[in-house]
């Protein structure tokens, strides 16, 4: 989970195999994503101008002069994008209900969200976490669908799915399905907020999973630090209270009040699930008309109770007065080290025209030179830094500097602190025309990305509209985060100013020091008053006093701590940047006149060094250029010791490319380095640019300039070494899920480092040892390039000839043998450790079954066998047996191999949980057989419509063509191939490869189940902890004996598929 989630303060209730995203702001929600677990990291961060925290408000409403509630805006009053080809209205029932409908002829999908304008903060007095609970509830039967799960079965039917979420102060609901279910969908959508169900076996069984959600979340620390928040906040507030619930919350303290809490449901959604608070978006490809009318039908009953968006609540304070003036220092799980200053600020969108906040976070979280981050990273005091406003109220919000410290950093905290503090004054003492300069780049820079916006998943947009909705009038739902609407002024000025001397000030700071206990600085409690205190849900243990003596004086006392470095480095205002284009820059070329519009890209370059692929396209109608750069290396992949350096080397050009990476971000460039695939080998280092087709060649020039001219001196070695080592440790508090598939992979691929290894060789790396993997690195690449989008052959074939000619003297060297263990038929293994973190509760279990190596039949047929067992799963395991909050089923495809697996977290045993599984898939035959002819085929089109959902936006298509690139396919048809596949597919054939591979008695059934044993199996074993499992159990098909092989033996007998190239 991201930083932003847990000041968000969001809960995902429901995970879905089909798609693990975290839902933040992109046109209104920006996107963010953790690095896969087995990824390098990333060059990008968030961007320093938007928002780095958004969240939390009471649904106040901006009343604009040219907005009255009651008032439909007319579709041309709705800004949009230039390339947005969509028609929008905006729709206001009689019962107050507004909605946004999207009618979009290019979808071939159809998706809706409903927002409601109740959360955590309206949880009645005794029952916390019932808002959370009640929209876990909603999805198991309405009275007129009643069947527990039949809303997510018939979306899954549907080439779709459904999520929903809980903040602070909203509910979200979203699905998409195929086009023509949508009015369908649209029905049983309805249903949800007309006529819930509520049932007594459903509401027993569902506490369940909202208690296993907060198992699963119990050792995630950034959960922990907003509860700490929470629970230091006003004692008044509704903030003050936990949110997410469990069983204590849920039925032990209702229960000893003498509460009912299925009536305390049906009195909740009565209560608050009224249409005057709720913001609805339709996204589909029937057209406008049609698409009220079903608003109408379907929307028009939600009953109006005038709950309003000001509740008793949004009158309060949550932060701010003697209480919030305090310093916290928290011990986290993992080994983190960051300084947090908060200020108590003014609510954020009642100004969201002019967005002073957002600028002030565009100063504060600038990267560039003269930052707070490029000082403090030149001092060896801190890696990242993150600035902007966070949970906002009617009457209030919160504006954070967050910075990630090093050990070296830690124990000056206090001159961070004051740093921050002398770049404010900075701030305030700049002119007005150096503001106004500023201004004016950002601003113009913003509307330009809106302008050349491209499109999103349609839940994820219909989602974002629905949310902001409850923001901005609906004129300005699609662009109301995303652009300044006002130029610079004197009254904007002079409102940056009353802001930073009112409220950004010691006297109204909230400091959170977060530290290992063994390494809290004593300077952190100097101030006194305070005392430990433990957190009642989740264990977190923190100190909460005065604020130190440095910072109870006022500003100028703070800056006083702060000193430049001896060597002259000073704070000042971002400079310039050379990376903003201008629309007269920013031209579509024209395609060439003999281009198939469903043409391939070319070999434009074909050398021993440089092989590089273009294809032009501006179907997207954006001037951008989308550009996939790997270099190819034998030394990452051939040792632990090459892996390891290759992760430093990439740590510290983030480190020496960070100014320029973030100015080009700012600009609306982005350059990723997260060097990871799912499904395709990736020997050496990727490299992904995406951004205006004119600034992008001199992005790349620089990225290709810092990486062959990369100094790695011993500063720069040590706090990359630090940073690697830092990530590595920390992968042991992973979901116990996630540790179950990575066994299973230490036993699949070759070769494998696990994490223990890989930190084990960053920690014995030495900086000679980096700077000659630097040069045998360099000296040893080829290259292949992929670029797509607006951009001629001539100029791409010029930046391939530049990329070719930096190479030149390199000698490329056969790449290495990337293979897939061959699992022996109708034998199942057993490898089962301990969970490497000793405090989580749960366990985990994941099932593989490998089929073999990838074939178009295979393919198709495995993704349409998964498209019904994962509901299965869901269903099964996770609603009606209540195993636990992580149920899913999916295809495993790595390095050329296929198979099937299902993994379950659980605080249950995981051999009770192994069994449930195979008893589900001994079920789900008869399941098959029993299919008849139109449901067969209902999953067939779903799954076809999977496969022809078109590329939505250049950067996914690039993705997608240097897949086949990658994997030496080159079948960059490769979705209408399986699309005929599947229309070939018959029952008879689904049934014959279930029961060739996974029925129990199949001859070619091979199983591997990786269990992690929780803390909670651990202790009903009665079972001490004892390290790494060192062997796996082997059972020959029916036989009931199990023996016993050392792990090492077991890996090395087994045979492996032909290599991959």
């Amino acid at each position: 989970m991201h930083p932003r989630d847990y000041l968000l303060g969001r809960i995902y209730p429901r995970p879905r195999t089909q798609c693990i995203r975290v839902i933040t702001f992109s046109a209104i929600l920006a996107s963010f994503s953790a690095s896969p677990a087995g990824g390098l990291g990333s060059l990008g961060k968030p961007n320093g101008r938007f928002p780095a925290v958004r969240g939390g408000r009471a649904g106040l409403r901006l009343r604009g002069g040219q907005y009255v509630r009651g008032n439909a805006v007319e579709e041309k009053e709705i800004r949009k994008p230039d390339v947005d080809k969509r028609r929008y209205r905006h729709v206001v029932l009689p019962n107050s209900l507004e909605c946004i409908l999207i009618s979009d002829a290019e979808s071939h999908s159809g998706a809706a969200a409903m927002c409601v304008g109740v959360g955590q903060l309206d949880d009645p007095p005794g029952v916390d976490g019932l808002a959370h609970f009640l929209e876990h509830m909603l999805f198991l039967g309405t009275e007129r669908y009643p069947e527990e799960s039949s809303f997510d079965q018939f979306c899954s039917s549907c080439a779709g799915y459904s999520n929903a979420w809980t903040s602070l102060d909203h509910t979200t609901y979203h699905f998409i399905v195929a086009h023509d279910k949508l009015r369908e969908t649209l029905d049983r959508f309805a249903a949800f907020f007309t006529c819930p169900l509520f049932s007594e076996g459903g509401t027993e069984r569902e506490m369940h999973a909202v208690d296993s959600e907060h198992n699963k979340n119990l050792q995630d620390d950034y959960r922990r630090e907003f509860q700490i928040l929470r629970a230091t906040s006003n004692p008044l507030h509704p903030l003050s209270r936990f949110g997410s619930g469990n069983l204590k919350s849920l039925h032990t303290v209702p229960e000893s009040l003498g509460l009912d809490v299925r009536q305390e449901l049906l009195n909740f959604h009565k209560k608050y699930y009224s249409a005057d608070v709720m913001r609805l978006c339709i996204l589909g490809n029937s057209g406008l008309d049609e698409m009220e009318g079903w608003v109408h039908d379907m929307f028009g009953g939600v009953p109006n109770c005038n709950v309003g968006w000001h509740k008793g609540w949004t009158k309060m304070r949550a932060f701010g007065g003697e209480e919030w003036n305090r310093m916290l220092v928290a011990v986290p799980v993992k080994e983190r080290r960051t300084v947090t200053v908060m200020f108590a600020a003014p609510p954020v969108e009642a100004e969201y025209r002019s967005k002073p906040q957002s600028f002030l976070s565009h100063l504060m979280g600038h990267e560039g030179p003269g930052s707070i981050l490029a000082h403090l990273q030149r001092l060896g005091w801190a890696t990242e830094l993150v600035a902007g406003p966070g949970n906002s109220f009617p009457n209030e919000s919160t504006f954070s500097v967050s910075v990630s410290l090093t050990a070296e950093g830690l124990p000056f905290w206090d001159r961070v602190v004051s740093i921050i503090f002398h770049y404010l004054d900075l701030v305030h003492r700049s002119s007005y025309s150096e503001r106004e300069a500023l201004f004016k780049e950002a601003r113009d820079t913003l509307e330009l990305n809106f302008r050349y916006r491209g499109k999103e998943m349609e839940d994820s947009y219909s989602e974002a509209i629905a949310y902001a909705l409850t923001w901005y009038p609906p004129q300005d739902a699609l662009c109301g985060s995303d652009v300044y609407f006002e130029p610079f002024s004197r009254d904007l000025s002079d409102r940056i100013d009353t802001i930073l001397t009112k409220h950004f000030h010691p006297r109204n700071m909230r400091l959170l020091l977060v530290s290992p206990e063994g390494e809290i600085p004593e300077s952190a409690m100097e101030g006194g008053g305070g005392e430990w205190r433990t957190d009642d849900w989740y264990g977190a243990k923190y100190w909460m006093g005065d604020l130190p003596l440095f910072l109870q004086g006022d500003v100028k006392e703070s800056v006083s701590r702060y000193s430049c470095n001896p060597d002259g480095d000073k704070l000042s205002l971002p400079p310039r940047n050379d990376y903003v284009t201008s629309p007269s820059q920013c031209l579509l070329l024209t395609p060439p006149s003999s281009q198939d519009p469903h043409s391939i890209p070319s070999l434009l370059l074909d050398s021993t060094i440089c092989k590089g692929w273009h294809l032009f396209d501006v179907s997207f109608g954006q001037p951008k250029t989308s550009i996939v750069l790997q270099l190819n290396s034998h030394l990452s992949d051939t040792s632990v010791a090459g892996a390891a350096s290759l992760r430093l080397l990439l740590e510290v050009l983030e480190l020496r490319f960070n100014k320029e990476r973030y100015m080009a971000q700012e600009a609306g460039l982005s350059v990723d380095t997260t060097n990871y695939s799912f499904s395709s080998p990736c020997a050496g280092l990727r490299m992904v640019l995406n951004g205006y087709s004119d600034k992008l060649p001199m992005l790349l020039r620089n990225l290709m300039k810092a990486l062959l001219e990369l100094n790695i001196d011993t500063e720069v070695f040590e706090m990359a070494k630090e940073k690697a080592i830092l990530d590595y440790r920390n992968r042991k508090f992973q979901q116990p899920f996630q540790h179950s598939l990575l066994s299973c992979n230490q036993i699949l691929e070759s070769p494998f480092f696990s994490y223990q290894d890989r930190c084990a060789a960053v920690e014995a790396c030495t900086l000679a040892d980096l700077q000659q993997f630097k040069a045998d690195f360099l000296s040893s690449t080829s290259v292949e390039v992929l670029m797509v989008g607006n951009i001629a052959a001539t100029d791409a074939k010029g930046l391939m000839i530049e990329l070719e000619d930096s190479f030149s003297n390199s000698l490329p060297q056969a790449l290495p043998q990337l293979t897939i263990s061959r699992l022996e038929d109708h034998v199942s293994a057993v490898y089962e450790t301990e969970c490497p973190d000793p405090d989580h509760v749960d366990s985990a279990v994941s099932l593989y079954l490998q089929v073999g190596p990838q074939t178009h039949r295979v393919d198709a047929q495995l993704d349409l066998l998964c498209q019904m067992l994962d509901k299965a799963v869901y269903t099964q395991l996770r609603t009606q047996e209540q195993l636990g909050y992580i149920a899913c089923a999916e295809v495993h495809v790595r390095w050329g191999v296929t198979g099937l697996r299902i993994a379950v977290q659980s605080v249950k045993d995981p051999k009770d949980v192994t069994v449930r599984i195979k008893h589900l898939l001994a079920s789900f035959r008869q399941h098959l057989e029993e299919l008849d002819k139109d449901e067969f085929e209902a999953h067939v089109n779903s799954t076809i419509l999977k496969k022809r959902e078109p590329d939505r936006n250049l950067e996914s298509k690039c993705s997608r063509i240097f897949h086949e690139i990658a994997t030496r396919r080159f079948e960059f048809d490769r979705r209408d191939r399986l699309v005929e596949q599947l229309r070939g597919t018959s029952k008879e054939m689904i049934l014959e490869l279930f029961n060739e591979h996974f029925h129990e008695a199949a001859p070619k059934r091979r199983e591997l189940v990786s269990a992690i044993v929780g803390k909670a199996a651990l202790d009903e074993r009665g079972m001490g902890r004892h390290g790494r499992g060192e062997t796996v159990k082997v059972r020959m098909g029916s036989e009931e004996a199990e023996q016993e092989i050392g792990f090492k033996g077991f890996v090395s007998g087994l045979d492996r598929y032909s290599e991959q190239p």
